[in-house]
């Protein structure tokens, strides 16, 4: 009894998907946003954002 871990690993877990459908691994750092997970990957975040983002001039 004292021997087992109290939160044993579990190698079985689901991993996720992100915005576009495609499998993301559990602890994947990124933002749960309104149209799925977004990994932390400059390539995701691009067309995340070109997915939803609008440009703006920052001098208006």
């Amino acid at each position: 009894m004292f021997d087992e871990l109290i939160d044993p690993p579990d190698d079985e877990r689901p991993w996720g998907e992100d915005f576009e459908g495609e499998e993301v691994a559990q602890g994947t750092e990124g933002w749960d946003t309104n149209e799925g997970f977004v990994p932390d990957e400059r390539e995701k975040l691009k067309s995340y954002m070109d997915l939803v983002g609008h440009r703006s001039i920052a001098e208006d």
